[in-house]
């Protein structure tokens, strides 16, 4: 989903050194740095392009050269590779200028592919940007407060060259969503919606619980899959009034008359505009009470009816893994058995004589005469024989 292996190095770059004293540089950079070295020694424009995408090894070539056009020592590019591999990835703001090449070598380094279709979320999101000027100190302002996981993957593939860790898998394959779309979604996300499997301490993959794709638009099935599911959830749909949005909630889907949410619950509108909104106690969902208002909403800025009629395409994706997805299987596993065994419990007394039964009629609930009839007839033809 993300990079999560930012690792501190120490910190020479910025630092001020007597006359008599050059900066002291990490070894550990100029070892990394050795290994965007060609077969001379040295990191030349060509060495990068045998290691990254054409635009990512562009722009590393310019961070690292400053023009220097026969090649730069690992030595001498030590100090620039350290940020590179802090703790922070601002530095990627600023080396992959101007914005719509930043915004490219970001999705290509997920894995992703810009499309026809992207071109006026492509606008909406430069414009969200470059809200507060295009230079790429604003830039870096936008990331941390709007989208802080948007660089993470950049990092990871050039961490994968300088120190050889793993690249970081991440999702693009949403029914609904472009992939640019879907890596702007999980890039602005709060880390929960991201944990960690028990078993191999990475990341665990996002989970489809619910795809119309897949399943079709239904109700039942929106409640069969995606309530009672005991983790985040991100829910992406596609509106007949030419919205999609997505809905990440921080806690379980449920019937009921009042709003829930927590901290860390958003709405995002992806087109035709763009924009993100938090809120605690914002989620309204209701599809059996019939005392209560009915169908789903985020405040007032989105509404869906108890039917889903004005849903188009719809998919919902399990944040917290396979294990929390065994939980909700083993917990309707087990809802089903009650359901069954209850089937099984005989009535105690006289059915057609029980308070209960007459209740229930009372209430709309008709009940079959097959077994009182079978009765009847057997004891008719008992008297019949006797006779």
């Amino acid at each position: 989903m993300g990079n999560e292996q930012s690792h501190k190095v120490k910190k020479t770059h910025g630092q001020s050194a007597s006359p008599s004293e050059s900066p002291r540089i990490d070894s550990r950079s100029t070892e990394a740095a050795k290994k965007l070295a060609d077969s001379s020694g040295k990191i030349t424009a060509a060495s990068l392009q045998s290691l990254f995408s054409p635009e990512l090894a562009d722009s590393l070539w310019k961070y690292l050269s400053e023009g220097q056009g026969d090649g730069v020592t690992p030595e001498a590019a030590a100090s620039k590779i350290t940020p590179l591999m802090g703790t922070s990835t601002d530095i990627y703001v600023k080396i992959c200028q101007p914005v719509h090449h930043f915004i490219k070598v970001c999705l290509e380094a997920a894995g992703g592919v810009a499309y026809d279709v992207d071109v006026g979320f492509i606008q909406s999101l430069v414009k969200k940007m470059t809200a507060h000027g295009d230079n790429w100190e604003s830039i870096v302002e936008w990331k941390n407060s709007e989208c802080p996981r948007f660089c993470h993957q950049l990092q990871s593939v050039v961490l994968n060259k300088l120190n050889g860790y793993p690249v970081t898998n991440v999702q693009l394959n949403s029914d609904v969503l472009s992939q640019l779309q879907f890596l702007y979604l999980q890039s602005a996300l709060p880390p929960s919606y991201f944990v960690k499997d028990p078993k191999t301490g990475e990341l665990a993959e996002w989970i489809p619980i619910y795809t119309s794709a897949m399943q079709g638009i239904s109700v039942n099935r929106f409640e069969n899959n995606v309530f009672e599911y005991k983790g985040h959830t991100v829910t992406v749909i596609k509106l007949k009034d030419k919205r999609t949005v997505a809905l990440a909630s921080d806690t379980t889907f449920r019937n009921g008359s009042t709003r829930y949410g927590g901290n860390d619950t958003m709405y995002f509108e992806l087109e035709p505009s763009l924009l993100r909104l938090d809120g605690t106690n914002s989620i309204y969902s209701n599809f059996k009470i019939r005392s209560a208002s009915m169908g789903l909403s985020f405040k007032e800025v989105m509404k869906i009816d108890k039917d889903l009629d004005e849903v188009v395409a719809i998919e919902v994706w399990g944040c917290g893994g396979a294990s929390t997805l065994n939980e909700q299987r083993g917990l309707r596993d087990w809802q089903n058995r009650q359901a069954e065994r209850n089937k099984k419990v005989p009535l105690p007394g006289n059915w057609d004589d029980n308070p209960d039964k007459t209740l229930l009629e009372m209430a709309g609930i008709n009940f079959s005469n097959e077994r009182a009839n079978m009765e009847m007839e057997a004891r008719r033809r008992a008297e019949m024989g006797d006779g």
